[in-house]
């Protein structure tokens, strides 16, 4: 961390994300940053119901 206080986890990734895709050129790079915000703010928009059930399906489809 660059010494810079977090609220939260949010913000953490958020600003570690912006970072990533500032410093990269590769197009496909920046496009896993991006589609991994945007999973992890859906993840957290989720009740924690809906995550444990997500959860279990994703764990049941890898076994």
């Amino acid at each position: 961390m660059s010494g810079k206080p977090y609220d939260n986890l949010n913000t953490y990734v958020a600003d570690r994300a912006k970072h990533l895709i500032s410093r990269k050129r590769d197009k496909r790079y920046q496009q896993g940053v991006r589609d991994l915000w945007h999973y992890l703010i859906a993840w957290s928009a989720l009740s924690p119901c809906d995550r444990s059930r997500e959860a279990k399906e994703i764990r049941e489809k890898n076994e």
